[in-house]
């Protein structure tokens, strides 16, 4: 489903989602969960992984995400546009994460992708058991991850590619590759994080 009108998704919302089916974000998204009543995005039949919850263009800048869990995304081919995050933003800008925590991931390599987006920050989030790369910054700029913490990812925990990013107070841990990969014209400024247990 692609939607095209600015939406909010009110707290205590819970999504379920079918086999394969994704939500594609056109314009403006707020979802207003909160410490107590967080939004939830999981597949409505266990073990059968949906695709992916994506914004997508310029008129989703300025969007935030607070108090989200999802789980058991995987990806999609949709309009002729790859996502291979179960979490993925393309050529947005202005984007808030708060509390964001994503945890399994299938089929797809990434847990979350951010490609073509500038100034995107996330704090106090989590992700867990990716199948690959945990988070996935392409070709971006003006990144920021504060409070972040991504463990048990298959591959990288951060795989940065031609981005800007920096990475403060965050935990990057038993990655089955590196736990920060910084390459092909990438920059990273990397403070107070604590990594361990990368292979």
């Amino acid at each position: 489903r692609v939607i095209r009108h600015p939406v909010e998704i009110a707290p205590g919302t819970e999504i379920l989602m079918s086999p394969g089916v994704s939500l594609v974000f056109r314009d403006k998204l707020k979802v207003r969960g909160t410490k107590n009543l967080s939004v939830s995005v999981r597949p409505s039949v266990v073990n059968q992984p949906w695709g992916t919850l994506a914004l997508v263009g310029p008129n989703t800048a300025g969007s935030s995400i607070k108090h989200l869990k999802a789980q058991g995304g995987s990806g999609d081919d949709i309009d002729g546009m790859r996502f291979v995050g179960m979490l993925s933003f393309h050529n947005t800008s202005d984007i808030s994460i708060d509390n964001v925590h994503l945890k399994k991931n299938y089929v797809h390599d990434d847990m979350m992708h951010i490609v073509y987006v500038s100034n995107l920050k996330m704090i106090n989030s989590g992700l867990s058991d990716a199948k690959s790369d945990g988070l996935d910054i392409d070709l971006s700029s003006a990144v920021i991850l504060e409070g972040v913490s991504i463990v048990n990812s298959g591959n990288d925990a951060v795989d940065l590619m031609g981005s800007e990013v920096i990475i403060s107070q965050s935990t990057l841990m038993n990655s089955g590759d590196k736990g920060i990969s910084v390459g092909e014209g990438s920059r990273a400024v990397v403070v107070d994080t604590h990594l361990e247990r990368n292979v």
